[in-house]
């Protein structure tokens, strides 16, 4: 359902996104619900058509019908210009840290963030020449005096892991866009129904989606 918020602008609850986004039922013969693709090969009818690297699938490996469907559906939610399905939720935070840093980098962590980013964060990035400083979760705009010439991305989590603080984002973002910095945040506890990081200034959103998305302990995802 669109609506008209109180500025007048269109809105689509997120009940209708969650309803309708990623599926194509004319693409699937009708079937309200997209299939699961399972496969590594794909069969072309000419050696040009193999040779397309503009296809929309090419192998496996890289993407097919089924995660492309969750993508979308994410990107939706979190009003996102694409998303990154990713085998887990440490793989999502270590795709999304290592997308934005280099030998020599530093990277700011809140203290609150959930034990394995501390980990691969504290102990992964420094064999990359990384360094991990991890700040407190309720500094806000006072994050400036914690950023050295070095710094190139804070990495927030919000609510944070057992201790829940909520930081104040925009103040972050902010600060962070004076100086070219990358702001990520995990947004795995509150989901994009309750918070929505893009819209108070973050550059990236990763979720381990094992949690609210899939909710059943039965299967392992992350995006970014």
């Amino acid at each position: 359902m669109t609506k008209k918020t109180s500025k007048g602008a269109d809105f689509t609850a997120p009940e209708t996104i969650l309803t309708h986004s990623g599926r194509a039922s004319s693409d699937n013969f009708g079937y309200v619900n997209m299939p699961v693709f399972r496969g590594s090969t794909i069969l072309f009818d000419t050696l040009d058509e193999l040779e397309d690297y503009t296809a929309t699938y090419r192998y496996g490996r890289n993407d097919n019908p089924t995660t492309n469907a969750l993508a979308s559906l994410v990107s939706e939610l979190e009003g996102a210009a694409g998303t990154v399905i990713c085998p887990s939720g440490l793989s999502a935070v270590s795709t999304a840290l290592l997308s934005a840093l280099s030998a020599g980098d530093e990277v700011l962590v809140t203290d609150s963030a959930y034990e394995p980013t501390r980990t691969f964060s504290s102990e992964g990035l420094s064999r990359f020449g990384i360094t991990t400083r991890f700040y407190d979760p309720r500094i806000a705009g006072g994050i400036a005096a914690q950023i050295s010439d070095k710094t190139r991305a804070i990495f927030v989590e919000t609510p944070g892991s057992l201790t829940f603080e909520m930081q104040d984002l925009p103040a972050i973002a902010k600060v962070a866009r004076e100086r070219d910095i990358t702001v990520m945040v995990d947004n795995s506890w509150a989901s994009p129904l309750f918070h929505n990081p893009l819209a108070l200034g973050a550059d990236m959103v990763v979720h381990a989606a094992t949690k609210m998305f899939v909710g059943h302990s039965d299967a392992m995802v992350g995006t970014v």
